[in-house]
């Protein structure tokens, strides 16, 4: 029901919204409004069932993480702020609107911080007289798209103090988060006292990594429920009752995510409960658009040029994360006149229409949700268009970068029909090589693509276009490095820089990268160790991997070894924190020894890294299996350089099994990688078996091979 409210602002204020349509006036102070999206609730098409707000099925499987939630929510601190960070699908938002709903059971007031809510928010003036009257929940979806107005509240509410009986928790959503770079720093600071003051507020002190749903049962709930909207009467089989099935579901690689299990279910009706599920995540996401897309498109009646503008403008939106009504229709009268559909009709009729189709906000249209179905959408419409992303970039600078970097993870280089996706990086062509992007601009569409690249395992699909961002933010901090915080960042950029050319093959620049940064950190930690420490020992690891590329092997271990030494002090100061970067530089430190020579030193090393990598992927495997794969390839090394051939063997079988299974989720990052793993396999055959004269003695050892470069093939075709 749509309401109206003016309230005179005569105390601490926050606006609890119940529906879509209200409008709060507050006079005098300012004031946040949440909103739980009520009237988005029992969606009718595919995409609005499988849209989090829509509360279409039960939460299946996320027992754990409420417990989690509910004792950060009932914690002691005053004021909190946690990052919950999940892949496409995973189910984030959705897990933050259940709290939300028990939260408002219990006298609290809770609701989701819109995009725009936040932009007006911000804008506000004398924030510090913001408060809350009750216990409150504050969820921020796309934190990164953020970053720089959650540091500035976050400055504000560090300095607050709290109130006593009334709890403020923030917990912000983003598929990934780097603690060294990125989004986080922008959001959390770096060095300074204010940085640390908000710091303090983090619970924990690094991102919540939301896990895959692993239990067969809970999938198998999950399907059936999505069965049951979309084909009413089909019933997924029992455990037991039919085997094929039951594999297919135990073999899913995308089955670990609520959202794709869901997208199965709705389309085993059209497909078959066996097929369905043979269905790739990309089939199903366009399967849906499409679906999707139809939908939109009816609205034109039988108008051609009508159903098609309608379709454009409704990705146009997707891609602007939504559009008031006054802004749609500008975007309307500019993109009619673009895709000379004149005749299509006016623009105010035509963006109340869109409007009626895709809700959101009073006088706003929504983008297609999930992300998944409004990405392949946008695919589906636009192509290798990549003008109408940067018409829709002129008016939204901040989401449209977003959702194109989400739209290059999530299918860049997959393939449709026996053809590889390749718009998304045509769209990324365009936007980063537009040179009226500068300063913060151009920092924040850097740290979305950076943290999507080093999500990625350092993809090669972004490589080049994450060394051109980096390029240029390097090039503009260069002028200007007096003061620590200007010395970090431009440090910070190095590293990240140096990293992007390691990818691309072009390693003497990395290393001239790799070696300022290195320079500059050293003298920071020099004056500040405490806060300079963790950055030193990043670039000194980079930079021992840089020289020994070059052959410059003795300089090298020599740098690991100090990358080693500051990383164990600052283990012994914080574990949790600092022990996956320790197992990185032991793991290096180990090659080093090993080629080198000094093989008793290497194995005692790569021992090491791999007991610490063995803890940390049984606690996190999503965050730490890549990190254990490496780490058994080296340990493989060292062993068969000391003798141990038959141990050397069966490290690297482990190393391809578990390579195996990141390469069928993420081919685009984890191919070139199992390439290695199987390559060396066959070697370690051909090394415990001395009999094998040849590869055909031991198919074993051919198959290893043959497959080792079908994987080569994939991951250089996808560069």
């Amino acid at each position: 029901m749509s309401q109206t409210a003016e309230i005179d602002g005569k105390g601490n204020i926050i606006v609890q919204i119940e529906g879509d349509q209200n409008q709060v006036n507050v006079k005098g102070l300012p004031y946040l409004t949440l909103t739980r999206y009520l009237t988005r609730r029992g969606g009718e098409s595919e995409a609005e069932i499988l849209t989090p707000y829509s509360f279409s099925i039960p939460m299946i499987g996320r027992d754990d993480e409420m417990a989690k939630l509910d004792a950060w929510l009932d914690g002691p601190k005053p004021i909190s702020v946690r990052v919950l960070t999940g892949r496409a699908g995973a189910g984030k938002t959705r897990l933050a609107l259940e709290m939300i709903e028990v939260r408002l059971t219990s006298g609290w007031d809770a609701g989701i911080a819109t995009s725009r809510e936040l932009q007006r928010f911000f804008a506000q003036q004398n924030l510090k007289a913001w408060g809350w009257q009750r216990p409150t929940l504050v969820v921020i979806d796309y934190a990164s798209s953020h970053a720089e107005a959650i540091y500035d509240w976050l400055a504000e509410l560090s300095d607050h103090g709290g109130i006593d009986g009334k709890p403020l928790r923030l917990l912000l959503l983003e598929r990934s988060a780097n603690e060294d770079a990125g989004w986080w720093r922008t959001a959390f600071g770096y060095s300074d006292g204010t940085a640390k003051a908000i710091q303090r507020l983090l619970d924990p002190a690094k991102p919540v990594a939301l896990s895959r749903i692993e239990e067969q049962e809970r999938k198998r709930e999950i399907f059936q429920a999505a069965l049951s909207k979309g084909g009413k009467t089909l019933r997924a089989p029992d455990a037991g009752e039919d085997t094929y099935f039951d594999q297919r579901l135990a073999d899913l690689t995308w089955g670990g995510e609520p959202l794709f299990l869901m997208m199965a279910g709705l389309l085993g009706a059209k497909h078959g409960l066996n097929k369905v599920l043979a269905l790739s995540r990309i089939d199903l996401a366009f399967d849906l658009a499409d679906r999707e897309l139809e939908r939109i498109g009816r609205a034109g009646g039988k108008t051609p040029s009508r159903t098609a503008l309608l379709r454009h403008m409704a990705v146009f939106v997707t891609l602007c994360g939504g559009l008031s009504q006054k802004v749609l229709e500008d975007a309307i009268e500019g993109e009619r006149e673009a895709t000379k559909r004149e005749s299509a009709g006016d623009a105010a009729t035509l963006a109340n229409l869109l409007i009626d189709i895709l809700p959101g906000a009073p006088g706003e249209a929504a983008p297609i949700l999930p992300d998944m179905i409004g990405e392949a959408a946008c695919l589906l419409v636009l192509d290798n268009d990549a003008d109408t992303v940067l018409r829709a970039f002129e008016m939204e600078r901040v989401q449209v970068p977003a959702a194109t970097i989400r739209t290059a993870q999530d299918f860049a280089s997959q393939e449709r029909g026996g053809n590889k996706i390749v718009a998304p990086l045509a769209w990324l062509d365009g936007l980063v090589s537009i040179d009226a992007i500068e300063g913060q601009a151009l920092e924040q569409l850097g740290w979305q693509l950076i943290d999507v690249f080093r999500a990625s395992g350092t993809s090669v699909v972004l490589a080049r276009h994450a060394e051109t961002v980096s390029s240029k933010v390097c090039q503009s901090l260069a002028g200007d490095t007096d003061g620590e915080v200007a010395a970090y960042k431009y440090a910070t950029w190095l590293v990240i820089h140096g990293v992007t050319l390691g990818a691309l093959g072009r390693r003497e620049e990395a290393l001239t990268a790799d070696e300022r940064a290195a320079e500059i950190y050293h003298q920071l930690a020099r004056v500040r160790p405490d806060a300079f420490l963790p950055g030193l020992a990043t670039s000194l690891n980079n930079l021992a991997n840089r020289l020994s590329d070059l052959g410059r092997r003795e300089d090298a271990l020599e740098t690991a070894k100090e990358a080693v030494q500051i990383r164990r002090r600052l283990v012994s100061e914080r574990p949790d924190a600092f022990l996956p970067d320790l197992s990185g530089s032991l793991n290096n430190l180990a090659a080093l020894q090993s080629a080198l020579g000094r093989r008793e030193d290497a194995l005692t090393t790569a021992e090491e890294a791999i007991q610490i990598r063995r803890r940390l992927a049984s606690e996190r495997p999503d965050a730490f299996f890549p990190d254990l794969a490496m780490s058994l390839n080296t340990l493989s090394a060292c062993l068969a350089a000391a003798g141990k051939k038959e141990e050397a063997l069966r490290a690297t079988e482990e190393s391809v099994a578990t390579r195996r299974k990141l390469a069928e989720e993420r081919p685009d990052a984890f191919s070139h990688q199992l390439a290695i793993s199987l390559f060396n396999l066959s070697i370690d055959f051909d090394e415990f078996d001395q009999r094998a004269e040849a590869l055909q003695s031991n198919p074993k050892q051919y198959q290893s091979l043959s497959e080792a470069f079908s994987s080569i093939h994939q991951a250089s075709s996808i560069g």
